[in-house]
């Protein structure tokens, strides 16, 4: 059995990314979308992100993208020291510490292409997220109390950042 490993993202993943996406998206807790985007959008935005030389990493298993983790650069004047970043991670893989990989790996990249401060949005309802972005040395800037009403139940945004200088 081929175990999970976290490379580099390319152009050629749009595929895999945009299935990863669409399954996590369809459980509905996690990430702001709740429905598989189409394919094409995944591979615009992994473009953009190459483009801009964000860090985006994904992880694999047996040909499969299981997991991503992008930093995506703010490009307006008086922002671009700043990126947000995204995660998502397939149900049957979490709490196996590939998260804690794909997190080292984007950090890392993120120093070495200059990129200052590290901000990220999390629902208040996933726990395990916020205390694994807290081992990391994120700390939370705010919440916007009720900010996402999904299927009747409200959640918190919290917003957090890292500087890496």
């Amino acid at each position: 059995m081929s175990k999970p490993f976290v490379r580099p993202g390319t152009l050629n993943d749009a595929t895999g990314y945009n299935a990863c996406l669409g399954r996590v998206a369809e459980e509905r807790r996690y990430i702001g979308v709740v429905t598989c985007p189409a394919v094409e959008g995944s591979r615009e935005w992994i473009k953009s992100l190459l483009d801009s030389q964000s860090p985006f990493y994904v992880v694999e298993e047996r040909d499969n993208i299981i997991g991503w983790c992008d930093v995506a650069r703010r490009s307006r004047e008086g922002f671009s020291h700043a990126a947000e970043l995204g995660m998502g991670l397939d149900l049957e893989y979490r709490g196996q510490g590939l998260g804690n990989e794909l997190l080292k790996h984007v950090i890392e990249a993120s120093k070495a292409c200059g990129i200052e401060k590290v901000e990220l949005d999390v629902f208040g309802s996933n726990t395990a997220a916020r205390k694994l972005y807290e081992r990391f040395g994120f700390t939370v800037d705010g919440i916007k109390p009720k900010a996402r009403k999904l299927d009747g139940v409200y959640d918190d945004i919290v917003c957090m950042s890292l500087f890496l200088v």
